[in-house]
């Protein structure tokens, strides 16, 4: 069916599960930046340090570009039906960075 031809998906900073919670990620032990904060926030772990702060940005931190656990995996079904001809390159991402300063401070906290 796709003789030879290939798909290249490049993201980054993938975060997010099945909102119905069928599938999604083993964070034992964690390692992302999104569960440490909310834990943080919430006292179940030591305030987070951030390091890094000499970026050209609004508040100095680095930008990152997420997509959502549930959007990469749609778009790895869907690119099976753009490779039957060619091979293909797509960069997945919502393509507006945010601070790391930013979206903590979104959490709803008392």
């Amino acid at each position: 069916m796709f003789m030879g031809k290939s798909a290249c998906l490049q993201y980054f900073n993938a975060a997010g599960a099945d909102p119905k919670g069928r599938a999604g990620e083993d964070h034992r032990p964690e390692t992302h930046l999104i569960p440490f904060t909310i834990d943080a926030a919430l006292g179940r772990r030591p305030a987070l340090r951030l390091f890094g702060m000499n970026y050209p940005t609004r508040d100095g931190t680095c930008m990152r570009d997420y997509i959502h656990g549930t959007d990469l995996a749609d778009a790895h079904v869907r690119v099976l039906g753009h490779i039957d001809t060619r091979s293909v390159v797509y960069n997945l991402g919502n393509g507006r960075g945010i601070w790391l300063f930013w979206w903590p401070m979104q959490l709803p906290l008392r």
